[in-house]
């Protein structure tokens, strides 16, 4: 799914996550990291993408970082980022076939709406397993979500039109139950000034602080918290992504 959606637009992916604090996202890891004891040890990172986030956990060299994406495409931008950094090995996986336990990591951490991806309830509970599996005991499962207000409130059944540089694009919704359909046109500028177009369509679910809470308390997670993405307290009318954090 992810390897799809992504393989057109990978080359100028950074250019639509403009509005993403990449700095300030690692910091908020890093406080999570050390409110739990890990000022060290290995790192897993889901869904790495062109490897924003990966760049900047990576500078602090006491954390050795396993990285991977399910697009190839993605992979390229994000090994032209890291290629100096010798603490990060980067990897082609589909997040759901991982062998997760194979390993025991101190971190395991996922960003940017990807548990949003996940439509099947089974296949989330089943991920989440694996990655329990994957942690060493102590160890802390960090992921966000797109809140509710957000998918369902401000994108639901809501256009969008934006423009960077050399891209147009419009991002039109449609709410369907819990899920909301995302259809992207994009129109990219060429060297020679013409224009290419193409299609992207995408869902995300709502998967309510309850639910989550559920499933992870069914599989083995201890001392589950949330909070908003920036760091402070959650929100319920104003958050729109909420960063988790659960202990195996």
């Amino acid at each position: 799914m992810m390897n799809k959606m992504y393989r057109k637009f990978s080359d100028f992916y950074d250019e639509l996550v403009f509005d993403i604090d990449y700095k300030k996202y690692s910091q908020n890891i890093i406080d999570i990291l050390s409110e739990n004891n890990i000022q060290s040890g290995n790192l897993l990172e889901i869904a790495c993408g062109t490897g924003n986030l990966t760049q900047r956990l990576a500078e602090n060299k006491n954390f050795k970082i396993t990285a991977f994406d399910y697009s190839d495409q993605m992979l390229n931008h994000a090994y032209n980022k890291l290629i100096d950094h010798d603490n990060v090995d980067l990897l082609y996986f589909d997040m759901c076939k991982f062998p997760y336990d194979n390993f025991e990591f101190d971190a395991i951490i996922t960003l940017l709406d990807v548990i949003n991806y996940i439509l099947d309830d089974k296949k989330l509970k089943e991920l989440f397993t694996k990655i329990y599996e994957g942690l060493k005991y102590g160890g802390v499962f960090i992921f966000d979500l797109n809140s509710k207000h957000k998918l369902l409130e401000v994108l639901a059944d809501n256009t969008f039109v934006y423009e960077r540089d050399n891209i147009f694009y419009t991002w039109e919704n449609q709410l369907d139950g819990e899920e909301v359909n995302f259809d992207l046109n994009f129109f990219v500028k060429n060297d020679d000034g013409s224009y290419s177009r193409f299609e992207e369509n995408q869902i995300e679910k709502y998967h309510s602080i309850e639910k989550i809470k559920e499933i992870l308390e069914e599989i083995g997670f201890k001392n589950i918290s949330y909070r908003d993405e920036d760091g402070g307290p959650y929100k319920e009318n104003k958050s729109q992504r909420i960063l988790f954090h659960a202990i195996k």
